[in-house]
Order: C-alpha cells, then sequence, then structure tokens
C-alpha cells in the first residue's frame, strides 16, 4: 500500500463583513494596476481576491516553495488546458491513493479551488519523486496532498531541497516546466583545456632535431604546462561554480526557506 499525506485546508462558511470589505479594496486596488499595465501586481491581488472569495483561511504556498516543488516535480497535469497531453483527466503514472481521492473530491464538492493540478516527475523506482496535488486559485497555490509509489516513507521537505541543490551541483538545471536543459559541466573544462594547452606548447615548442631542445625536454616541459594549464583552470571552474551556485535562483529560494523555518 502506497504511503500518502493529507494537508489540513481551513475554510469558513462564507466571507466575513470584514472580507467583504477587503474584497472591496482589492478590486479597487485591482482595476488601478490594470489601468497601469502591472501585470504581476495584477496576478497577485487577483490571487488574493480569489483565496478569500474560496473561503480558504490557510495561507497558499510561497513563491519559494512553489519554485522548489517544481524544481523536484516538474511536470504537471493540470485542470487549465484540457485539449492538451497533460490534462489532468489523463494522469496515468501511478495509482492514487483512496484517501487522496476522498480529499480531493471533498474539496470540489466544497468548492474551495478554482481547479487542481497534480505536480510529478515520473520516475521510478530506485528514485522515486512523490507526486503531490495542488489546488488552485487565481495565482495561490495550496499544498493539499502527495503520495509514494511504494510503502516506503515518503521524502522529507528537507530531503528535497537538498536533492534539488545536488541536481544543481551536476550540472541539471530544471526550470519548472515539464522540460529539461542540461547546463554545461564544467567537469570536462580542466581536461580540455589541458589537452589545448598540450597541442599550443606541441605547437610552439622549441624543438630543433639538429642540435636543440631534446624531444625529451621539450615534452616535459608541454607536459608540465598541460598539467599547469588544467590545475589552474580547475581553480578558476570551482571559483565560477560556486558563485554560479550561489546566485541560482533555486538555491536562493532554499535559502530563505531555511531561514524561515530557523527564525
Amino acid at each position: 500500500m502506497s504511503q500518502h499525506e493529507l494537508f489540513d485546508v481551513v475554510t469558513r462558511d462564507g466571507p466575513s463583513n470584514q472580507d467583504k470589505s477587503r474584497i472591496t479594496r482589492l478590486k479597487q486596488s485591482l482595476k488601478a494596476a490594470e489601468d497601469l499595465g502591472l501585470s504581476a501586481q495584477v496576478q497577485t491581488i487577483s490571487a488574493e481576491i480569489s483565496t478569500i472569495s474560496h473561503n480558504v483561511a490557510t495561507p497558499p504556498m510561497s513563491e519559494d516553495e512553489i519554485a522548489i516543488w517544481r524544481a523536484f516535480l516538474p511536470t504537471a497535469y493540470t485542470e487549465a488546458h484540457r485539449n492538451v497531453a497533460n490534462t489532468i483527466a489523463k494522469y496515468s503514472f501511478d495509482r492514487i491513493p483512496g484517501n487522496v481521492l476522498d480529499a480531493w473530491a471533498k474539496h470540489r464538492k466544497a468548492g474551495s479551488f478554482e481547479r487542481y493540478e497534480i505536480w510529478t516527475a515520473e520516475r521510478s523506482a530506485p528514485v522515486v519523486y512523490d507526486p503531490i496535488l495542488i489546488g488552485v486559485n487565481g495565482n495561490a497555490h495550496f499544498l493539499l496532498a502527495r503520495w509514494g509509489e511504494s510503502d516506503a516513507n515518503l521524502v522529507s521537505f528537507d530531503d528535497i531541497k537538498r536533492e534539488v541543490v545536488r541536481r544543481i551541483r551536476k550540472g541539471w538545471r530544471v526550470t519548472g516546466s515539464d522540460s529539461r536543459e542540461r547546463a554545461i559541466n564544467l567537469e570536462y573544462i580542466p581536461i580540455l583545456t589541458g589537452i589545448v594547452t598540450f597541442m599550443l606548447f606541441a605547437f610552439f615548442a622549441p624543438i630543433d632535431r639538429a642540435g636543440g631542445v631534446s624531444e625529451m625536454a621539450a615534452l616535459l616541459l608541454i607536459a608540465c604546462a598541460a598539467a599547469v594549464g588544467a590545475t589552474a583552470h580547475s581553480a578558476v571552474k570551482f571559483v565560477i561554480k560556486r558563485r554560479v551556485l550561489e546566485s541560482d535562483p533555486l538555491v536562493q529560494a532554499i535559502r530563505r526557506h531555511d531561514a524561515l523555518e530557523t527564525a
């Protein structure tokens, strides 16, 4: 039997007078943002209005949490587009546990969310990436449930963050869409540098068969130059790779999330 986890979503019977006033103010802000062409603000305000209107009291996922989950589970099945390959109706990678389906049906009956999505990596054991069920209101995402493909324990969110960083270190850069991009693997650059350096010194080496520098000395010089070139480039590679890692948006999102958890 597969493992699963349901997340509490607190709902209200209906919007309070305070919520109604808040919606009115937000709609005024929304119109102003639309008139000014502030698309990002429009999305944020729309999501807030949608969340209040659907009577969901639980805070939505943060942008950092969404980025981390999407990096870990890059394939999204959604109800937003019914005529695409990844429509949620065609999800068949694994069997969704009965308790998750029951909770999903209750949310739909209560009208808590505008639509639902399943995020998954669609990879099987021994590397298991547990799918999750998401409820969406406007631009706000709510984690509703997750499940595993076996009876093994579900991966913790801390382990998920470590896995995302590990994949970035190895050169895999997940974009958060249905595709993956293979970044330049810097591990091979020092080797190529050594080969190029060797060839350059071989071309320019002062080898004079009639009495100049001996071939052995020239070859030793070439080998030393190649080794120095590779070593120097390894050091440069290490510095560059570290800076790239530190500036990666996903790494920064993970660090912000860690800081909030330890605050």
